[in-house]
């Protein structure tokens, strides 16, 4: 999505993040909402980028979005602005139609005569002229097409929302395949079907992680409780809401991702532990200063244990289906260390990991990453196999 499409966030977020963001706001247009002021695509875009990125937007990001939506908004009111404008007044003939229970046959002969009437009006015409929306860009012929269609039982009703209801997991676009995902469906090393699982529990951490930015507010008092368990439902199911809790009690948001990893590190297969618990000893393979010294006494050791080599090239091979998931970077190991800037000296594992792995339920997990003491906190690394 270039410049002359949507704002040019491109200068302020990384390019898939932009794409991300405003993907989202036009199927936020696409269900019906009314995103007409700068103010209201402000809050519509700072809330999906907490969807996106599990992280508020700081200040100065706000103040960034702010700008260059009112700089688009001025420049091109056709793009946003009137597909709000569009939505605000489909919705409010339909509900005219309700009101004074016209038929499909009646709304078809008298519909776009007083949409056009509407149009003429002076309070409405100074709206239009202050958010720079020609009236002729009004489809009078889609209002009317639509509140026929929904009379019929053929649409659903366009539902008004707020700015800072963000989609649900089940109105959000699937996430981005990450290009190595693409390239491994197309080798063969994961299958599409693998990538779709990781895809759908992505949405299930990111529903839970919004849901307690939700709680957030509701605790400091930004919003009522009514409006937060609107905000809530409008996130995820009930039941489903359960769940997640169960299995991320007491994890604050920076560690829902490594309790997730914990769990899908669970799935490497019990074969690979010895060589892991190797691989793990061995890490200062990946230092240049110790390289040298760790290559001598790991070729030594691989030497003399032939089961142990063929574990190793397992794991080198991809054997197994999860370390597949991490050399492909697909979630949730995606957020533990992004591709291309890893730093392996600020991250710290241990061979007794591969035990912890196999004993520590989630919760005792979930502990051991919210201590206060940042030396005792468990990160977890893993190599580019």
């Amino acid at each position: 999505m270039n410049g002359s499409t949507v704002p040019d966030t491109y200068t302020i977020l990384p390019d898939d993040v932009h794409d991300q963001l405003w993907e989202r706001i036009f199927v936020r247009l696409d269900r019906g909402d009314s995103l007409i002021t700068t103010q209201d695509c402000q809050l519509a875009i700072e809330s999906e980028y907490l969807e996106v990125t599990s992280s508020d937007p700081t200040s100065t990001l706000k103040e960034l979005f702010r700008q260059a939506i009112q700089t688009f908004n001025d420049e091109h009111p056709e793009k946003l602005v009137a597909r709000g404008v569009q939505n605000s007044v489909t919705r409010a003939f339909q509900s005219g139609v309700f009101k004074l229970d016209w038929d499909p046959i009646r709304i078809g002969q008298a519909g776009e005569s007083s949409i056009e009437r509407f149009k003429t009006r002076g309070k409405v015409q100074r709206f239009l002229e202050d958010v720079q929306v020609d009236p002729s860009l009004i489809d009078s012929h889609l209002c009317v097409s639509h509140a026929i269609d929904v009379v019929n039982g053929n649409k659903e009703l366009l539902q008004p929302h707020s700015p800072t209801e963000s989609l649900s997991p089940e109105e959000a676009p699937p996430p981005p395949v990450s290009p190595e995902a693409r390239e491994a469906v197309t080798d063969g090393t994961v299958s599409q079907s693998e990538v779709d699982e990781r895809a759908a529990a992505e949405n299930q951490t990111r529903a839970a992680i919004a849901k307690r930015a939700i709680d957030e507010r509701v605790a400091s008092g930004e919003i009522d409780h009514a409006e937060g368990e609107r905000l809530r439902n409008s996130i995820l199911g009930q039941d489903a809401r359960d769940e997640i809790e169960r299995k991320l009690a007491g994890a604050v948001d920076y560690a829902v991702r490594f309790v997730q990893t914990f769990e899908a590190m669970k799935r490497i297969s019990p074969n690979s532990d010895e060589a892991l618990r190797f691989l793990i000893f061995n890490k200062g393979l990946l230092d240049e200063d110790k390289g040298g010294e760790v290559m001598s006494r790991a070729v030594t050791d691989l030497a003399s244990d032939v089961d142990l080599l063929h574990e190793v090239i397992d794991i080198m091979d991809r054997n197994d289906q999860e370390i597949r998931m991490i050399s492909v970077g697909l979630p949730p190991y995606s957020y533990i260390v992004k591709r291309g800037s890893e730093r392996v000296g600020n991250l710290t594992i241990e061979e007794d990991f591969v035990d912890q792995r196999r004993e520590l339920s989630s919760e005792e997990m979930s502990d051991k990453l919210n201590v206060k003491d940042s030396a005792s906190r468990v990160l977890v690394y893993y190599p580019e196999w």
